[in-house]
């Protein structure tokens, strides 16, 4: 049986004002209605007990996983209430537009959990430490590394595949490219020539190595062969790699190795791009081949089968393996209603009906108005409704 998180289940309740009756109230809504929706594999002996997770730091590359930081939520804040983490786009079009960094903070799905679940409030602290909780494309190195004693977790993909989501989403994603963006958009209209394009290629390198995922210096640009020792040093020092071609069971290996409960949100894709497919047809990179970023994910798939080997069995035991990799689905399995607060209509609090939080309202969204947010009344109604002095109908639906 996995061994729980190391806070006391009882006492983040108590210190955030709930009484007896209360808790009592979320307990049996929790161990009924929504068990469903987030459950410990506790079907599948372990082999060990479960890693401590503590001063986590997520690498997060460009079109490799996003919706990892479901994963993050539910492990640091979710094991105690059961939380809507499946719900995470908000159609803002009809609200007035914002500068686009506004967008990035209001409305991109990271932002939206973390708004809705702050993490003041739900998470234990332990595990991310005393560092802002990185989301976005921020790299790391072997120093920062070892100075900040951080526990590396990343999902990799396959590079091609990489590539082609790149290209295809939001008119080529190259952060890091900077001026030189315009440059692409004028000379590339196809996925062979963006992958070819100087700055482009090793992302994993660089972004492994404390740069960015593209690189903006033509004149120096070496598809991040230089940078190839050092990426896979940060790679085996890494305390988990997943692999986004194997994400269930990428999901249920974390579960398995540092204990917590899976919720079924973390096995939805919450970023897909406009042309999303399961796999992208490779014959478009017209021969061309990331060196560098290929030999890093065959060392992070080495790596990924090496943690299966040690936290599930020997790789010849397939019954062992398969029965991981179907567990989430098995325990995960209710109607799409019972772990959703949209369709029960609420925007926040915890609906005994259910048995699921459905958070605080983002407090940020008032900025949509032009309303200070921390100037402006802001309270979850009895029937879980964000009201202001003049309610805007949507501006806080899931």
């Amino acid at each position: 049986m996995l061994r729980p998180l190391l806070w006391l289940p009882w006492l983040p309740w108590l210190v955030t004002g709930f009484d007896e009756t209360q808790l009592l109230q979320r307990v049996a809504s929790a161990s009924s209605a929504a068990r469903g929706c987030s459950s410990p594999l506790v079907k599948y002996a372990m082999p060990k007990a479960p890693k401590e997770l503590r001063n986590l730091r997520w690498v997060h590359f460009p079109k490799a996983g996003w919706s990892f930081v479901t994963t993050l939520w539910q492990f640091a804040c979710g094991q105690r209430d059961v939380l809507d983490l499946s719900q995470t786009t908000f159609n803002h079009s009809e609200w007035p537009k914002l500068p686009y960094k506004d967008e990035v903070e209001l409305f991109w799905p990271d932002r939206i959990i973390m708004h809705r679940y702050p993490r003041g409030r739900y998470c234990n602290d332990e595990v991310f430490g005393h560092q802002n909780v990185q989301t976005l494309h921020s790299p790391v190195s072997l120093k920062e590394m070892d100075q900040r004693k951080w526990q590396v977790i990343a999902m990799f993909r396959k590079p091609s595949q990489r590539l082609l989501s790149a290209f295809y989403y939001n008119g080529m994603f190259a952060p890091g490219i900077g001026p030189r963006l315009a440059e692409l958009h004028e000379k590339c209209d196809r996925p062979a020539c963006f992958a070819r394009f100087p700055g482009i290629a090793g992302c994993y390198a660089r972004m492994l190595t404390n740069s960015t995922c593209a690189e903006q210096d033509e004149d120096s640009f070496d598809s991040g062969k230089a940078r190839l020792p050092e990426a896979l040093q940060v790679l085996h020092a890494m305390s988990f790699v997943g692999l986004s071609e194997k994400w269930d069971l990428s999901i249920c290996l974390f579960h398995r190795m540092f204990g917590g409960k899976v919720n079924i949100g973390q096995l939805q894709d919450l970023h897909k791009g406009p042309a999303h497919e399961e796999s992208y047809n490779e014959s478009l990179l017209e021969g061309f081949e990331d060196e560098v970023d290929e030999a890093i994910y065959r060392a992070a798939v080495e790596k990924f089968q090496g943690l299966l080997r040690e936290y599930v069995g020997d790789d010849a035991d397939r019954e062992l393996l398969e029965a991981l990799e179907t567990a989430c689905g098995e325990i995960l399995n209710p109607p799409s209603e019972t772990c959703s607060c949209a369709k029960v209509g609420r925007e926040c609090g915890f609906d005994p009906g259910i048995g699921l939080d459905c958070g605080e309202c983002p407090r940020a969204r008032l900025r949509v108005l032009g309303l200070d947010p921390d100037e402006t009344a802001l309270e979850c109604s009895a029937e879980g409704r964000c009201i202001i002095e003049e309610e805007e109908e949507g501006l806080f639906q899931w």
